[in-house]
């Protein structure tokens, strides 16, 4: 026991911690340290949010043309329905089990809505005007549909209870119910989930576990069938569970043939639902967070278009969180597909936005598809050259991906797929594994953030009142500068700019600093600060620079701000000490005492 026993003197031989002196050791370093981290992560942060508020879907333009003729209805085979929100519905979701249950031949397939009227998809910018509202096909067939397939439409309870009251009511009926994706949450929403077995996107099994207990929720499968409910897992699996059903309800050979038609390579799920899918890995995407601008990918659309050619575009860009898509057609308001579905693009050729690339899905020598893009080159002699994205061959997928990690790098296209639930085992890419010069730019800015705190440390330390002081300089001069702007609009217009703006906003900024006792010549270093950075983005744009670097159009004011802020860091000792509003009162008090 006494080997044991600590002598209480040798406790005084340890070594004592002092927190407030290790604080003071270390806080220097650690100072540092968030400077480096603190730019990049700041920076990186608004790319997401900007990602995350583009990523939604946009509002129809109203259809300057009656409603299309619905297709002609074969007695002789069950109905299908693809239902949709007229709020926003995931466009691979239904456009995917669309045209595999078109393909088969088996169904009768519609998309049916609350309202027919035009209903957007997202991401992006497209839209599809339904065949039927709920109303209009319980009124024109008397027998229910074989198969409701339910879509991710999202906040279901609030933007579209009449989906979730007619779920009910189909499955009441005795309905085949066929969910996709986060539509699963619809489905359950609507009640008729409860105590079945279900699967959904990897990214909502957690959510909806405490959401709605009253379901056996089931991970590592593409879809579950519990009977008279169908789910599949996410987005790009809808498709695995659509051949499934047509499976279970016409034989594997309808299946197969489907899987055939519409260039399916993936049909060992048929056998094996079994899924490992990968796990999400955010960083990836981190190098795309730091560009300044985004990419504007324009889709042309034809008639004759097949569903899932528009699907592998549409829902892939979007997820590099770093383009959009946008649809385009040669003057057609409504673009009818393959399989009979209506599409409304946002914008017809000669209102089509700057574009990046265009892409041109499918064949590019079919005669629709060739007319299109002979309208296009006539129309815009100095835009982007048509690319054919699906000329190289395989599933639609597969060339979209491809096509993504060339121009953006093998790790952004994987992550893409693996949020679409897309099989990558046997995808080949040929891309780089990352961009080089996305990835040199977080790396600049963590630099640059440790450049100025070291720069700062030779300095003289300003204290807490110093600080405050030099932010309140910096606030009042932009208050100045904001006065002078809304009285140049008030004067000029709401849409006036240019160096008339320039003057207003300068002229009360330099005369607020001699009030508050700067020297005329600290007024012309700031006013220099304010303007040179602008004028040198103008003097670029008139250039052509913005052709090239299209974010230069956005960055005029950031520059402005941060030019003053470059002048004011150079003349420190002027922002954060009490001398300069001393300075202003004795010169305004000498003419008295004289």
């Amino acid at each position: 026991m006494s080997d044991q026993t600590v002598h209480p003197r040798a406790l005084g031989r340890l070594p004592a911690f002092r927190v407030p002196s290790f604080v003071r050791r270390t806080l220097p370093a650690l100072l540092l340290v968030l400077a480096f981290v603190v730019p990049p992560v700041v920076v990186g942060g608004v790319g997401v949010v900007r990602a995350m508020l583009a990523y939604a879907g946009e509002t129809p333009t109203a259809l300057n043309q009656p409603l299309p003729d619905r297709p002609a209805h074969d007695p002789a085979r069950p109905t299908a329905i693809v239902v949709a929100g007229n709020a926003g519905t995931e466009v691979s979701d239904l456009l995917g089990p669309y045209e595999t249950l078109a393909a088969s031949g088996a169904f009768n397939v519609y998309v049916a809505a609350p309202d027919r009227r035009p209903a957007p998809v997202y991401p992006g910018d497209l839209a599809l005007v339904p065949h039927y509202s709920f109303a209009e096909y319980e009124a024109a067939f008397a027998e229910p549909p074989a198969l409701v397939v339910v879509p991710y439409i999202p906040d279901a309870k609030e933007t579209a209870p009449e989906v979730l009251a007619w779920i009910r009511q189909q499955a009441s009926r005795g309905t085949t119910i066929l969910s996709i994706c986060a539509g699963a949450e619809v489905v359950a929403d609507a009640g008729v989930l409860d105590g079945q077995a279900a699967t959904t996107h990897r990214d909502w099994v957690a959510t909806l576990e405490r959401a709605h207990p009253e379901v056996r929720w089931v991970r590592g499968q593409r879809y579950v069938d519990s009977g008279q409910l169908i789910s599949s897992a996410g987005v790009t699996s809808g498709v695995d569970a659509t051949l499934h059903t047509l499976s279970r309800m016409f034989g594997r050979d309808v299946a197969d043939r489907t899987a055939a038609a519409i260039g399916y390579p993936h049909t060992r799920f048929l056998d094996d639902p079994t899924w490992n899918n990968d796990r999400l890995r955010p960083l990836r995407y981190l190098p795309g967070m730091y560009r300044w601008d985004r990419e504007e990918i324009g889709l042309l659309l034809y008639d004759g278009v097949r569903e899932l050619e528009v699907a592998s575009v549409v829902d892939t860009y979007p997820r590099s969180l770093v383009a959009s898509v946008r649809t385009v057609s040669d003057g057609a308001s409504i673009v009818r597909t393959r399989h009979g579905l209506d599409l409304v693009p946002r914008a017809d050729l000669a209102a089509a936005p700057t574009l990046d690339r265009l892409l041109v899905p499918g064949d590019a020598s079919a005669p629709k598809a060739a007319e299109a893009v002979r309208a296009w080159s006539r129309e815009h002699p100095g835009g982007p050259a048509v690319e054919p994205i699906h000329a190289s061959g395989g599933y639609l997928y597969d060339q979209s991906l491809r096509d993504m990690a060339r121009h953006d790098g093998n790790n952004v296209a994987i992550e893409a797929a693996n949020m679409l639930e897309y099989p990558t085992h046997d995808l080949a890419l040929d891309g780089p594994a990352w961009r080089l010069d996305l990835l040199i730019r977080p790396l600049a800015l963590g630099l640059l953030g440790l450049g100025v705190a070291i720069w700062l440390r030779r300095r003289p330390r300003p204290g807490i009142r110093s600080v405050g002081r030099f932010a309140l300089h910096f606030g009042e001069m932009t208050l100045a500068m904001m006065v002078g702007m809304a009285v140049f609009h008030l004067i000029a217009g709401a849409h006036g700019h240019g160096a008339g703006m320039l003057v207003f906003m300068t002229v009360p900024m330099v005369a607020w600093m001699w009030l508050r006792g700067h020297s005329w010549r600290h007024g012309y270093e700031m006013a220099a600060g304010m303007l040179v950075p602008v004028a040198a983005i103008w003097v670029l744009l008139g250039l052509g620079a913005g052709e090239s670097v299209p974010w230069l159009r956005m960055v005029d004011h950031p520059a402005m701000l941060l030019g003053m802020l470059g002048a004011m860091l150079l003349r420190r000792e002027q922002y954060t000490g009490g001398h300069a509003t001393a300075a202003g009162s004795a010169r305004r008090v000498a003419p008295a005492a004289t």
